[in-house]
């Protein structure tokens, strides 16, 4: 037909100071061999699985309005099955960048700037992929003073005070954690050596079991060093408060 004519009709234009001639097949043909040298330099998946897509969109037109006069069916299929499934992994990644099943009272970009700022929001998304947002009243303890602990609060919103003795030790806020004793040195300590009770009016955290946030970041590097990253920083806070 006409556009398969347009498609695959010679022309000549000048690029970078030169003559070129070439279709807009031909064109097709080489963007995708762009694209895909760029994903290649990508580490962001999201826009890895974006630019494979360009990619193989291009090469199916250069395949279907192929230079030869009629399409090659062999690739074009191929590339037609491979495109549905970086359709499917980016449908995936882009309702885990949501993070949808979080509550929308929680800042998660608040928390990812914060507290986790060196996290893709892949690696970020499976992070709080373990996590529930919780809300307290003043007056609850979060952690009581020798007693079992097998939970990780991250506060979102509000405060709280941690005693030791009865005694005030320090107040915690936003972006800081309650009950994070030999997490990030890999020992399991299931009883806390504090009290923490909430003094704000209400208190908004994401709570991790301490089983959920070992697994989360086993065998995954990054979440490893940035959950560290975040939790020796948090002590360093708590030291000189």
């Amino acid at each position: 037909g006409n556009f398969r004519q347009w498609m695959i009709q010679k022309r000549r234009f000048s690029a970078f100071g030169y003559e070129v001639e070439m279709s807009a097949s031909e064109i097709c043909g080489h963007a995708s061999f762009g694209m895909l040298a760029i994903s290649y330099a990508e580490s962001d998946m999201l826009a890895l699985r974006a630019f494979a897509i360009a990619s193989i969109g291009s090469m199916m037109a250069f395949n279907y309005w192929h230079p030869v006069g009629f399409p090659l069916w062999l690739p074009f299929r191929w590339n037609a099955l491979f495109l549905a499934i970086n359709l499917l992994w980016v449908g995936d990644l882009y309702y885990k960048s949501r993070m949808s099943w979080i509550d929308s009272k929680v800042n998660l970009d608040e928390v990812h700037r914060h507290v986790f700022p060196s996290l893709q929001k892949t690696d970020f998304a499976s992070l709080m992929k373990t996590a529930v947002s919780e809300e307290y009243t003043k007056g609850t303890e979060l952690t009581k003073e020798n007693a079992l602990n097998d939970k990780v609060f991250l506060i979102v919103n509000g405060k709280v005070t941690v005693t030791k003795g009865g005694k005030p030790l320090y107040n915690l806020t936003t972006c800081q954690f309650v009950g994070t004793l030999g997490v990030h040195t890999s020992l399991y300590i299931d009883k806390s050596m504090s009290s923490t009770e909430v003094t704000s009016r209400t208190l908004r955290c994401l709570v991790w079991s301490k089983d959920d946030l070992a697994r989360a970041v086993e065998g995954n590097s990054r979440l490893l060093a940035a959950v560290d990253a975040a939790l020796s920083i948090d002590e360093l806070r708590k030291t000189f408060a």
